[in-house]
């Protein structure tokens, strides 16, 4: 209980910022068909007055499966989600320790998630060219096949330069009338106005030729600090 939310600060910056995992959570967050919503939904309708009722099922798909695993962590980080709260419906345990709720949400979500990423990253790491000097093809960093945004990109030798160009102009669009829509919900006053400004500011430069990460960042992180903002404001931060 005590160290869960600094582990998983880690393994989320780590998956969010590395050179190379940013691409794979880019793809982890494109998984076509999932929405977690209506997943999340099902399984709470399955829950009766009794802990440990819910069926917390996932689908039988690898890569969907992968794909809620991390939006429910990437959740739990924004505090959309409780841990305890989230497991007790779905755990019949027999024990109120609240590690032991940690334990058995850690064993059927984080390592099954982590377990079968490594599966992959190791197939991944197979296929690179033994030589320095050989070119590694795009298709070895895209481990999760069914995502929309693939990245086309090449990478050279041991020295690595990569260059990338995004198709995600859809997915960007999306996210961004997603974002506008939280925003007019939420927020309101002579403070609407400030924030749709930020957020048609932020859309430009994504959609731009040459959007500019940094500036793009800076300004989504003017947006107030609600969970569903943040969780979009990642999404778009991702992509591109």
């Amino acid at each position: 209980m005590n160290t869960f939310e600094d582990a998983l600060n880690v393994f989320l910056d780590f998956c969010e910022q590395d050179p190379v995992f940013s691409s794979i959570h880019g793809q982890l967050l494109s998984v076509r068909g999932v929405d977690f919503e209506s997943w999340y939904r099902a399984r709470m309708a399955t829950v009766g007055s009794m802990s440990g009722s819910g069926q917390l099922l996932f689908p039988t798909d690898a890569e969907a499966r992968m794909a809620l695993m991390y939006e429910l962590l990437r959740r739990i980080r924004a505090k959309e989600f409780d841990v305890l709260n989230f497991s007790v419906p779905f755990f019949a345990l027999g024990t109120s320790k609240i590690d032991a709720y940690f334990r058995a949400f850690n064993d059927a979500i984080t390592r099954p998630l982590v377990r079968e990423l490594s599966y992959r990253l190791q197939d991944a790491s197979d296929a690179i060219p033994k030589e320095a000097s050989e070119i590694i093809p795009a298709t070895t960093i895209q481990i999760i096949h069914q995502a929309t945004n693939v990245i086309q990109q090449s990478a050279v030798g041991n020295n690595i330069t990569q260059t990338a160009s995004n198709s995600n102009t859809a997915e960007l669009t999306e996210l961004f009338n997603r974002l506008e829509q939280h925003i007019r919900a939420q927020v309101h006053g002579e403070l609407l106005q400030e924030q749709l400004e930020v957020v048609a500011a932020a859309r430009e430069s994504a959609l731009s030729t040459a959007p500019k990460k940094g500036v793009i960042k800076a300004l989504l992180g003017t947006l107030p600090p609600l969970s569903d903002v943040l969780s979009i404001a990642a999404s778009i931060i991702a992509l591109l």
